[in-house]
């Protein structure tokens, strides 16, 4: 039998399975309160508070959606169920995406006790100094599409169906589904300053590399900006690329820290 860290192959698959189960015991929890929690404002002694309440009709997936319909669907447009399973459907969705965002510290701590053994003193160290800074790009990635880059692409795209139709309907559960994907696609993208120290560190990717090649990164991230957002301003696309060449020039200087601190040691 191989021994890895002192533990057999069918150990390590055994410390798998367990760290596995108490995430989805995390996400399962979180997933139920998603979808039979409502919470609503109140006051106690003039000091506003959060009440949950047990409400299956209108849980905390239906507020989050009621939420993102206020933010992004441009008025004039309606939002139309199409299905009888759309709606559970919708809710399921965002119970599930939710469920996942709030455990992602749970999710980050149990991953990293189980490579921990597999790795070395500075390599555990390097892993524990980016699990938050990654953990913290990715929500800021997607707090910023929410924010800024979304609500103009739904704006353009509904532009063009208003020329072309009288009435316009969206379905709930195609909205859901484009929201959370360029979320997710906005929250990996600002992880570039995570991949270029880790490639760094790795020996992947030689540190002067992302020096010499700035140019092509800076036509690549344009590209990027301009494909994912088709309002024909550019306002979108420049709010894009430019928090992505800061993350590159953050990327670089990350790198060569990381590879002189590699070499000191």
């Amino acid at each position: 039998m191989v021994e890895v860290a002192g533990m057999s192959f069918l150990d390590h698959l055994d410390e798998l399975r367990r760290r596995t189960l108490r995430i989805l015991a995390v996400c399962g929890i979180l997933f139920m309160i998603f979808i039979l929690v409502e919470v609503e404002p109140a006051e106690v002694s003039g000091v506003p508070i959060v009440h949950p309440t047990f409400n299956v009709f209108h849980p905390i997936a239906i507020q989050f959606f009621g939420q993102m319909e206020a933010d992004l669907i441009p008025e004039g447009v309606e939002t139309a169920v199409m299905g009888p399973t759309d709606a559970i459907l919708v809710e399921f969705k965002i119970a599930l995406f939710l469920s996942i965002l709030f455990a992602m510290p749970i999710i980050v701590y149990e991953l990293g006790r189980f490579l921990a053994p597999a790795l070395k003193s500075k390599e555990r160290r390097i892993l524990l100094q980016f699990s938050i800074p990654a953990a913290l790009l990715f929500v800021t990635g997607a707090v910023f599409a929410y924010l800024f880059v979304l609500p103009f692409v739904y704006d353009f795209l509904y532009k063009i169906a208003f020329n072309l139709v009288d009435n316009t309907f969206l379905n709930p559960s195609e909205f859901v589904d484009f929201t959370l994907l360029f979320l997710f696609s906005f929250g990996l993208a600002f992880e570039l300053p995570i991949l270029m120290v880790g490639s760094t560190f790795l020996g992947v990717v030689d540190v002067h590399f992302w020096r010499r090649n700035w140019r092509f990164a800076a036509v690549a991230i344009f590209i990027f900006g301009a494909v994912i957002t088709p309002d024909g301003s550019g306002i979108t696309m420049m709010l894009v690329s430019l928090p992505m060449l800061g993350l590159y020039v953050l990327g670089y200087f990350l790198s060569v820290r990381t590879h002189r601190g590699g070499e000191s040691e």
